[in-house]
């Protein structure tokens, strides 16, 4: 490539008589290939004797170098270079050894990770030795580089202070009654030299995990957890089955960690729904973590406009959230409908269960448009519960088109006091927490909002007939109050509108039952 370069004013150029020209050579791909060097990595076990291996090459800028086996061609330069080296004996591997090195390549060569002199990794709980961790893996700078080990009886690590590396484990054991253990530790300065980790009782964390029953059709979650360690290394951690409505005590180091809890009633491709948290634990707190509290509804997706093109995602996943956590329900059908003066300009349904979705997109000019989003939980060849909550939600939005973004709102409720199974007690009264999901968009809730009005309806026979509840501004939210009756279901209807007219409605069918 070629380039021409005035390095002064026309005139000065032309009166001193100069003309600065650059040529920049970029080199062929044949040159590219020919300037790297062929690395072939290697282990050696505990025993001395060559194995092969699964290793990971890192630079110390970008991520692993892809390989299919042993070979790989890189550039000259500074690389971390690692592996689980396994040890077998009798044709069974019986350990398994992180080795990793920081290695200055400049020609081609074979890298040889040597498991010889390495340590044994054991954890041990109130004085009891457990044995080797049952998840471990040697970490390159915060991830970018993971080796996991096969899960032999025994891991050793070879010892090596190196930047940038670090070591991590988990160990999942039954805790006291019904609860568990989750154990997790490391080092995050290198490979540790004397890697026996020691833990009492008194340092890990209660965690309740509530998972409550209504809102997804299922009568058992799967529940697990992942730690990640200050190094960016992530890891699991226990995992295990609980009946709906029931409740787990998973007792864990203190540190960042994710909940997961899932249902499996789905088609046999995956499951109905994943909702997690994440969060920080500290030692010395009790945490409750509530999973599949009502009323499952919107939180994520709404329509936006770039130039004449209006586009919404329409995917069911976003369609039934958990108000207390993130997550994605599969087992529903979603109708997305745009009309503008009363006549339909688009309509089309999807399905959870149905692979990949594309964006719902429409052409639109200048005027008044109405997008409505009808979403109904349903499983293929499966009859849903006569008893789900939230079987069905609409949100229907009014707009004008012409000036930025869509003035749209989408809410949550949270009501309160409810049980395990999300029901209120007959009779009483309920206070339901509402704020706006999409803030970013014009409404948002407390004494700052946009909203023009904010007015909340419950049903209490499916959506036949509705009545105005009472409604209290805070700042950042929006509490209800609701006259609950003896029996049933409520459903709940918000209608916001802001000062141009335009409006946003959402319901929620039987956001939550009556006992």
């Amino acid at each position: 490539m070629r380039l021409g370069l005035r390095a002064f004013g026309a005139g000065t150029a032309a009166m001193l008589g100069l003309a600065l020209v650059i040529s920049v050579a970029l080199p062929s791909a044949a040159q590219q290939a020919a300037s790297k060097v062929t690395v072939t990595v290697v282990g050696i076990d505990r025993s001395g004797n060559q194995v092969a291996i699964q290793s990971s090459v890192v630079p110390l800028q970008g991520n692993a170098v892809p390989s299919n086996g042993p070979t790989y061609q890189i550039a000259p330069g500074t690389y971390y270079i690692g592996a689980s080296v396994p040890t077998v004996t009798g044709g069974t591997t019986a350990s398994d050894s992180i080795v990793i090195r920081r290695v200055d390549i400049t020609a081609s060569e074979t890298i040889k990770l040597d498991a010889r002199g390495g340590k044994l990794v054991s954890v041990w709980l109130n004085g009891k030795d457990l044995g080797s961790p049952a998840m471990a893996g040697g970490c390159i700078r915060g991830g970018f580089g993971v080796i996991y080990p096969s899960g032999a009886p025994q891991l050793y690590v070879k010892p090596v202070s190196v930047a940038h590396v670090g070591f991590d484990w988990t160990a999942s054991v039954p805790g006291p009654g019904t609860s568990t253990r989750d154990l997790a530790g490391g080092s995050k300065a290198g490979l540790p030299a004397n890697p026996v980790y020691r833990i009492s009782s008194s340092q890990l964390v209660p965690t309740v995990i509530k998972a409550k029953a209504g809102p997804v059709p299922d009568t058992a979650v799967t529940w697990s957890t992942f730690v990640t360690a200050a190094d960016g290394c992530g890891l699991p951690g226990a995992r295990g089955i609980a009946s709906l409505p029931g409740s787990v005590t998973d007792y864990r180091s203190p540190g960042s960690w994710r909940t997961e809890v899932d249902t499996n009633r789905g088609n046999g491709t995956y499951s109905c729904s994943t909702t997690w948290a994440n969060q920080n634990y500290a030692a010395g707190h009790r945490y409750a973590l509530p999973f599949d509290s009502a009323a499952h509804g919107p939180s994520q997706a709404v329509p936006v406009v770039v130039g004449n093109l209006l586009s919404f995602d329409p995917s069911p996943a976003y369609q039934f959230s958990d108000p207390h956590q993130s997550g994605y329900e599969y087992c529903n059908t979603v109708t997305v409908t745009l009309s503008r003066a009363g006549r339909t300009v688009k309509s089309r349904q999807y399905t959870g269960y149905s692979g990949p979705v594309t964006d719902f997109s429409a052409t639109v000019r200048a005027g008044w448009y109405v997008l409505t989003v009808n979403s109904k939980q349903s499983e293929p060849n499966q009859a849903m519960p006569a008893a789900l909550l939230s079987p069905r939600t609409s949100l229907r939005w009014r707009f004008k088109i012409g000036h930025g973004a869509v003035p749209v709102a989408v809410m949550s409720f949270l009501p309160e006091g409810l049980n395990m199974r999300n029901g209120a007690a007959p009779g009483s009264v309920s206070t339901i927490k509402a704020w706006a999901t999409q803030n970013r968009y014009l409404f948002r809730s407390g004494s700052a909002s946009a909203a023009k009005t904010f007015s909340v309806q419950v049903s209490f026979n499916g959506g036949k007939s509705w009545h105005a509840a009472g409604v209290v501004r805070h700042k950042g939210y929006w509490t209800v109050r609701v006259h609950n009756p003896k029996s049933g279901y409520v459903s709940i209807r918000s209608t916001t509108v802001n000062a141009a007219g335009e409006s946003s409605v959402q319901t929620i069918y039987r956001a939550y039952r009556i006992g």
